[in-house]
């Protein structure tokens, strides 16, 4: 029986597998991009105009939401790029006689789009390119019901898309920014100089 114990370790021992490593993806692969969720540092922000406001005024909206989507394979392509920002309310003193009730904005690319690949590496992956930005959005009526507006885009604009390993975690990051004017609004008011910066968490897919 004593002799036993020792064979019986050894053969425990030997059916023993050490644990497979997880090497982390690396980002200069091809990959399927997702990131959901915004994190409190995304916002978009410009100067406003127009309306009976005395003086232009300087606005920051925080985003709702990211919704990202990106193909990194040898012909990137961006998918998916929608941020959500919510409800805005336009007071009556800006916009006599009764204000504006903005509701279900958000920032979108107009159409999936090939970027450039400006570089990648095992931890970062940064991506580029010229669009115009489309901003959807509804107005409240009198008779409390949502009326849907025309569609409103920017001039074309440089968005930069960087996705960077941090730690245990893989970041996503959108940059855009619109000198002069970027929009106009039937002529009542103007919105310039913005800055549009959203960051998520993201999840690799090898592709």
């Amino acid at each position: 029986m004593r002799s036993f114990v020792p064979l019986l370790g050894v053969a425990l021992v030997g059916c023993t597998k050490p644990a497979a490593s997880s090497a982390p993806i690396p980002l200069s692969e091809p990959l399927a991009i997702a990131a959901r969720g915004a994190m409190p540092a995304s916002r978009v922000s410009f100067t406003a105009s127009g309306g009976f406001a005395p003086r232009p005024s300087e606005q920051v909206i925080a985003l709702q939401d990211l919704k990202l989507l990106v193909d990194s394979g040898e012909h990137p392509r961006i998918e998916q790029l929608e941020m959500p920002l919510g409800n805005i309310d336009v007071p009556a003193d800006v916009l006599p006689p009764s204000g504006l009730k903005l509701r279900n904005l958000a920032l979108r690319l107009v159409e999936p789009l090939h970027p450039t690949l400006v570089h990648a590496q095992d931890d970062a992956l940064e991506i580029a390119v010229t669009t115009p930005i489309e901003l959807d959005w509804s107005m409240v009526l009198d008779d409390g019901t949502t009326y849907p507006l025309g569609p409103a885009r920017t001039k074309p604009v440089q968005v930069e898309i960087a996705v960077v390993r941090d730690g245990d975690s893989v970041i996503a990051t959108v940059n855009a920014h619109c000198s002069g004017a970027c929009w106009s609004i039937d002529g009542v008011a103007e919105l310039r100089d913005a800055s549009l910066y959203a960051e998520g968490a993201a999840h690799l897919t090898p592709q």
